[in-house]
């Protein structure tokens, strides 16, 4: 699956969306709660740290339960 999250000038999220689902509502809802919790780097243009999206992979491995 795939997150697309607006990242702020401050690293966190501000919004996160299913870009590519997992198909499984359980699994894209939970991936979506763990990236509130995400920091990131923020893209910068001269210098100054800007808003803008990142597309995030996200894997599952259900076999370490």
């Amino acid at each position: 699956m795939v997150l697309l999250v607006l990242v702020g000038v401050d690293g966190s999220p501000k919004d996160i969306k299913v870009d590519q689902s997992s198909g499984f509502r359980e699994l894209d809802k939970a991936a979506e709660d763990a990236a509130r919790n995400w920091r990131f780097n923020p893209g910068k243009r001269g210098g100054q740290a800007v808003e803008g999206y990142a597309r995030v992979p996200v894997t599952f491995n259900l076999n370490q339960l």
